[in-house]
């Protein structure tokens, strides 16, 4: 698992611990997306994950807005762009997951 999947599954972990009314899939999701951004760092995809978890009104959605650019922002994503967002956290959480039953057996 590259260190970039790693990060992303345990901001998920991480962001829907501290606020179980999310859902990891749309979390990991809106991170991805941030990552594909390359405008953005990691540390601004941690900031804006933590600030929108503080926000009581705060959703991953949040993230997935901000970090789109700025002449993105009024459109919704493609369904072509959606999917492969869905595809990726997919991916993501399947190899998060592969990854800690390879650690309980061993």
């Amino acid at each position: 698992m590259t260190a970039a999947v790693w990060a992303i599954a345990a901001m998920a972990d991480c962001a829907t611990a501290m606020r179980p009314d999310w859902d990891r899939d749309q979390v990991t999701g809106a991170l991805i997306a941030a990552r594909t951004n390359p405008d953005w760092s990691p540390g601004r995809a941690v900031l804006t994950l933590a600030r929108a978890i503080a926000d009581p009104d705060g959703s991953p959605r949040d993230l997935l807005y901000a970090a789109r650019g700025p002449l993105e922002r009024s459109q919704p994503a493609s369904p072509q762009a959606r999917e492969a967002i869905a595809a990726a956290a997919r991916a993501a959480i399947t190899t998060h997951h592969d990854s800690t039953t390879d650690r309980r057996t061993a």
